[in-house]
């Protein structure tokens, strides 16, 4: 049984019960994977980073083998506009940054009729001014929205913004790209990773003027040496010490 997700975001857990850890999140018109099945929760495959989680199975649109067929060969937009709703005979759909919205007027899924009055068009030349809007969100582990969001989930919707399709968590995304290991040839864009006793744990987005944007607490700019991150306001606390950076991206600068 295929999935497609027709809701704003649903949270992806760790395990089958609404106590458990929020590993993750699910946005509108991402394609899953049915993986298990119980009473109430259904464990999933997303089909867009592989990754699995646990979800309310009451916050599933379950289609057939030929609606998943049509909604996956449909032409489908990055939403990169931060108030963007979509018309369904359920009524309104507000949809986050990230979202994947067709690109046609309307389209059918099970018992959804879902119309879209306008396109969406994200420029890589706005690529700057998008990540930017993502300042001060607040960091909320598993999160990948404008109402929270990790280090990880930060990266990986910057990224889907240039159609550059990145796994999950940030050890995944260190493994990604091509290495970069003298700090003279950093350039904004580039991934910096960032280690604890060894493994990778955060990562944030090289930025100019030696300074980088990343989700600690909230989106937001701090300084980067070879040695890690500096605390913009505290140049003398050192907040995470520097693993590698990586490109994944090539920027026309």
């Amino acid at each position: 049984m295929k999935i497609i997700n027709l809701l704003y975001v649903i949270p992806g857990r760790a395990e089958p019960s609404d106590k458990a850890e929020m590993i993750t999140q699910l946005l509108f018109g991402e394609s899953l994977e049915l993986l298990e099945e119980q009473e109430k929760w259904c464990k999933v495959k997303n089909l867009e980073d592989d990754y699995e989680c646990w979800v309310d199975k009451k916050q599933l649109t379950f289609v057939e083998d030929e609606e998943f067929e049509v909604w996956n060969s449909v032409n489908k937009s990055y939403n990169c506009v931060p108030q963007f709703t979509l018309l369904s005979n359920r009524g309104s759909i507000h949809l986050s940054y990230g979202a994947w919205v067709p690109d046609s007027q309307a389209i059918n899924i099970g018992d959804w009729r879902i119309s879209i009055k306008s396109t969406i068009q994200c420029k890589a030349d706005n690529w700057s001014s998008y990540v930017i809007t993502w300042i001060n969100t607040p960091y909320l582990w598993g999160g990948k929205t404008l109402m929270g969001v990790d280090c990880s989930g930060f990266v990986q919707q910057c990224f889907a913004y240039l159609g550059v399709y990145l796994p999950r968590d940030a050890w995944q995304q260190q493994q990604k790209g091509e290495l970069i290991g003298n700090a003279s040839s950093w350039k904004k864009g580039d991934l910096a990773f960032f280690e604890s006793n060894g493994k990778v744990t955060h990562v944030g987005i090289i930025w100019e003027d030696q300074k980088i944007i990343h989700a600690s607490g909230r989106v937001r700019i701090d300084l980067l040496s070879e040695e890690g991150i500096r605390d913009l306001n505290d140049i003398n606390n050192l907040t995470h010490k520097l693993h590698s950076v990586k490109r994944v991206y090539e920027f026309e600068h």
